[in-house]
Parts: C-alpha cells; sequence; structure tokens
C-alpha cells in the first residue's frame, strides 16, 4: 500500500495516492507500527503539499512529532521534512540555523534518511547560490548515490545541480542535464519529481521545448508542462500593482514569485544582478514590505496573481 501510494503520488495522482496512504494508516494502526503509520502520514503531508494546503502542512507535522519518541530515526525524518517544506517556502536562514544542531545530534539513521538530509543540505546551498559549495556537494552526492542505485535520489540531485548551471548562465550544460533527466523519467511517466521543485523546473524544461526531436521524449515534455498549469511567469497585467510598479518590476515580481534566485531572475531578464537588486528593492518599497516572505503573504492578500 505504501508503494502504491508513493508510485501514485510520483505520477501526480493525488486521490489515488491520499486513498493507498489512508489504507496504509488503516494497516499500521492494526498492526500497531509506527514506522509504517509515520511514512504514510509524512506521504499525506506531501499531498497536502501538493494541492496547496499548506497552512496544514506544518501543523500536520507538529502533530506527527508530538507522537514520535524524542532523539529516534523516525522523529529526525520528519524535522527534516519540517526544514524542507520551510526551504520550498522561502526561508533558508530558518533552516541553516535550525539544520545544524539537529544535524549535529542525530541519531544513528537509515540511508533514505541519510538522502534527505544530504539532499536538504544541497538544496540549502543551491537557494543560498553558493553555486561552488553546491556543485562541490552535488558533484559527490550524484556519484555516491549512482554507485547505489538509488536512482530518483540522482535525479533530483541533477535537478539542483541544473538550477546551478543555469544560475551560472550554462546554457549548453542545462540542456544536456535536463535531456538526461528526462531521458530517464519519461518511461515511468515522473511529475511530482519536477512539480515539487517549484516554477523553476518549469521555467527550466520550458527552454528545452524547441530542443526535442524524439516524439516519445516530445510529448512527455508537454505532459510535464501541462502538468503545472499556467505559470504566474507567464506575461499577464498585475491589476493591483499596474499603477505602482513599472513593467519590468512586474517582470521581476513574477520571477521572485516564482521562486527564482537574483542570478536566475538575471538571466531570465538579460540583466545584471546589481539590476534585478535595485528592481526588488524598488518593489518592496512600492508594496511596503521587506522580505521575500512578506512577499508571498502580500500577493496572496491582495491578489495581485
Amino acid at each position: 500500500m505504501l508503494g502504491q501510494a508513493h508510485l501514485f503520488y510520483e505520477w501526480n495522482k493525488l486521490e489515488d495516492a491520499e486513498r493507498a496512504a489512508q489504507e496504509a494508516t488503516a494497516l499500521s494502526e492494526q498492526l500497531q507500527n509506527q514506522t509504517l503509520q509515520t511514512q504514510a502520514a509524512l506521504i499525506l503531508i506531501r499531498i497536502a503539499y501538493a494541492r496547496d494546503q499548506k497552512s496544514q502542512v506544518q501543523q500536520r507535522l507538529i502533530s506527527l512529532l508530538a507522537r514520535l519518541p524524542d532523539q529516534q530515526p523516525l522523529s529526525y525524518q520528519v524535522k527534516l521534512c519540517q526544514l524542507h517544506f520551510l526551504l520550498l517556502t522561502d526561508n533558508p536562514t530558518t533552516v541553516e540555523q535550525q539544520l545544524a544542531p539537529i544535524t549535529a545530534r542525530a541519531p544513528a539513521v537509515p540511508v533514505y534518511i541519510q538522502e534527505q538530509r544530504e539532499l536538504l543540505q544541497a538544496h540549502l546551498l543551491v537557494v543560498q547560490e553558493n553555486h561552488r559549495a553546491a556543485t562541490a556537494l552535488l558533484s559527490r552526492l550524484q556519484e555516491k548515490y549512482q554507485a547505489n542505485g538509488h536512482g530518483r535520489t540522482v535525479l533530483q540531485i541533477q535537478l539542483l545541480m541544473a538550477r546551478v548551471q543555469y544560475s551560472e548562465r550554462r546554457s549548453l550544460q542545462v540542456r544536456q542535464t535536463l535531456q538526461t533527466i528526462l531521458i530517464h523519467t519519461h518511461t515511468e511517466g515522473y511529475l511530482r519529481l519536477f512539480l515539487d521543485q517549484g516554477e523553476i523546473a518549469a521555467l527550466l524544461l520550458s527552454s528545452l521545448q524547441r530542443q526535442i526531436y524524439e516524439p516519445a521524449l516530445a510529448r512527455y515534455l508537454q505532459s510535464v508542462l501541462q502538468a503545472f498549469g499556467p505559470l504566474r511567469t507567464t506575461p499577464a497585467p498585475l491589476p493591483d500593482t499596474s499603477q505602482t510598479l513599472s513593467p519590468q518590476e512586474q517582470r521581476v515580481l513574477r520571477l521572485l514569485m516564482a521562486d527564482l534566485s537574483y542570478p536566475e531572475i538575471a538571466r531570465e531578464l538579460i540583466v545584471t544582478i546589481n539590476t534585478v537588486k535595485t528592481q526588488v528593492r524598488s518593489i518592496y518599497r512600492k508594496l511596503g514590505i521587506h522580505s521575500r516572505r512578506e512577499l508571498q503573504t502580500t500577493i496572496q492578500r491582495r491578489r495581485l496573481f
């Protein structure tokens, strides 16, 4: 049941994944199996996040942690999941502050939890735009997990590597990395692998549309892009800001909301990073905010998208 839930989730069949995870939960209660119960709960939390029920995610994680003994592998895994979702909502400073101490106190954990920790560390470096350290860690992890046959983990590593390459304007390497990923994922029909990366993955994949000539790969790429739905970065007027933000600032705003870093925005708009920083400061000033986190709240409250 748990395996089915994972597969359905990966195919973005969220209702089927939810049903399988709930069945696994019921079985875990009958067997009094805390490990199975925790893994099923984490899948349900991922489904909630995929459905944009973000307010429920942290509440469920806190509730789940309260039921687990501290300093146990399962509680450590749940804490890593908490940090993962915090990172997705643009809280790298909080993640960095909390990751170091829980890693230092971490118990001996199974390999799959080690993978989660290492992927989180790499993702954090990417978000922090520490490209040299991110590249070094990702290269080391790719070699390690390829040797161990951990295919999906390798694909996640390669997606993060593509983000670094994109930030460093290595267009050829970006295309090569993404094509390699698509070759390995199209037969499995993976969708959440990309969707869980956010709109940055859609923007990267969009750049491949004229580069893929093999029909099966082209169809798969199109299905992945369609799964994202309309991108917030698609040019469209922003009614609540059209009188205050310039057209260029509106473009920067859309890319900020797509979770792009400053170098990624600079590359997308063909401007310097300093220009992006100046425009972001102007956006923040005009909207009366001081951080990207406040920006997310403001966008939701004012319904700017």
